[in-house]
């Protein structure tokens, strides 16, 4: 696929209607959802971004849109301290964090804790303890589910999304937008396009399965 968009790629695909931009956004956008579920962790590692954690911006990390945690890092001293691992304990013991006698869940610079829970709004968070400073911040590398936009100029790349499965979000794309003209032309009682649009979607899905359980099998 040679095209200088997405939305180029999809268009070869299902032919000569035209597409539903905002439509094909979201089907973009919710391909890449799925397809990064069930990726394995080698191509699942390719779609993490790093969050820092300190009092700027803010010491909790809400998880609403994201996947995945891969892993929580804390730095140990102001100055000429090293990125301690943190070890995940299980949220309804975060509290017993600040517990100097709790030699199981006790949380030290030198070991740090985090744990998922929601907050006050119920929104799930992740939470780190010692809670992050300025001079010692929290790194939080998890999975971000990318925003596309399919007719973004001069690119077939999604960020924090590997390169080798783009094609998967194409062929997604354009199997839901054939099943979407397939759904209008049957409102239209045209028996013909509607028969096209269903041979398409068909032959597009099952690509889009196949392509998937090779990406799955690594």
């Amino acid at each position: 696929m040679a095209e200088t968009t997405l939305s180029l790629q999809i268009q070869n695909l299902v032919g000569g209607a035209t597409l539903d931009q905002d439509f094909c956004d979201d089907m973009a956008s919710e391909a890449c959802k799925e397809i990064i579920n069930q990726l394995p962790l080698k191509l699942k590692e390719k779609c993490a971004t790093l969050s820092v954690l300190n009092v700027t911006n803010g010491t909790t990390l809400d998880l609403d849109g994201r996947g995945d945690i891969f892993y929580a890092t804390r730095l140990s001293a102001d100055s000429g301290g090293f990125y301690i691992p943190c070890r995940q304990i299980p949220s309804q013991y975060g509290d017993l964090s600040n517990d100097s006698t709790n030699l199981t869940y006790y949380a030290t610079a030198g070991d740090p804790v985090f744990w998922i829970a929601p907050n006050s709004s119920g929104n799930p968070t992740l939470f780190v303890k010692p809670t992050p400073t300025n001079a010692q911040p929290s790194n939080v590398s998890c999975v971000a589910y990318p925003t596309v936009n399919v007719d973004a100029s001069s690119t077939v790349e999604i960020p924090n999304f590997p390169d080798e499965a783009t094609y998967l979000v194409v062929l997604y794309t354009a199997s839901k937008q054939a099943q979407n003209f397939m759904a209008q032309e049957a409102a239209n009682e045209d028996s013909e396009l509607y028969a096209l649009y269903s041979d398409m979607y068909t032959k597009l899905n099952a690509e889009y399965m196949k392509g998937l359980a090779i990406l799955k099998g690594g």
